[in-house]
């Protein structure tokens, strides 16, 4: 049984925590791992990855969606030019989810 329904774009940082537990971690084991990787990166490309990194962390809790998109995932996703049949971004295509009796949605 759904208890209520929200869309994504109306939580905030503070609901997440309350709700689901969520909170800002700022070391990742798992995330190190994976930026630990090995593979090939020119310098160009680590300049700007660390250019949009330090955007990120200076303007994440300010930016809405769209200026996520805009300011971070697209570029990254230029950056990395992914091509390929089976993959497509995910730009305003409705998803939605059942957590905790909540219907959430965008």
């Amino acid at each position: 049984m759904i208890i209520r329904a929200k869309s994504f774009k109306y939580w905030i940082t503070q609901d997440l925590h309350e709700q689901f537990g969520i909170s800002r971690i700022y070391d990742s084991k798992l995330l190190n791992d994976w930026s630990a990787a090995q593979g090939s990166i020119s310098e160009s490309e680590t300049i700007r990855l660390e250019e949009l990194r330090q955007n990120l962390l200076l303007n994440a809790d300010n930016w809405n969606e769209e200026e996520l998109k805009m300011m971070f995932i697209g570029q990254i996703l230029e950056l990395v030019n992914i091509k390929g049949e089976n993959f497509r971004t995910f730009y305003d295509r409705a998803i939605q989810v059942n957590v905790n009796s909540i219907q959430l949605s965008g």
